[in-house]
């Protein structure tokens, strides 16, 4: 079994590798990228997500892990900064986007992490 090295990365989605993406997507045609992996199955990028909602009502959030067929939906509360359970591990390109129930009303910040051989 190979020894992997364990480093910060930045997301490939934000400007500068760190700040937080606003979703302007509103369909998966137009899927917003939040990150894109490493090309090849040997390493792998670990994803986590803080989310946040700035307007007045609750919107819809879709992840699309990977491709469109793979994904999760979650209602996103005004005012209320949430901590996305879930990690996702993605490696060979794979890309993570999402889409919101409107435009410009949700925040993403990418923490990544490159797990390397």
């Amino acid at each position: 079994m190979a020894i992997l090295s364990l480093a910060p990365a930045k997301c490939s989605g934000a400007d500068d590798g760190n700040e937080p993406i606003s979703i302007s997507a509103t369909s998966s045609a137009g899927a917003q990228a939040i990150h894109q992996a490493v090309a090849g199955a040997n390493d792998w990028d670990e994803v986590n997500l803080a989310i946040w909602n700035e307007g007045a009502a609750t919107v819809t959030l879709t992840l699309e892990i990977g491709d469109a067929a793979k994904t999760r939906t979650l209602p996103v509360r005004p005012r209320d900064p949430q901590r996305i359970e879930e990690t996702f591990w993605l490696n060979n390109g794979k890309t993570l986007k999402a889409f919101a129930g409107a435009a410009d009303k949700i925040m993403i910040h990418a923490i990544v992490a490159a797990h390397r051989s």
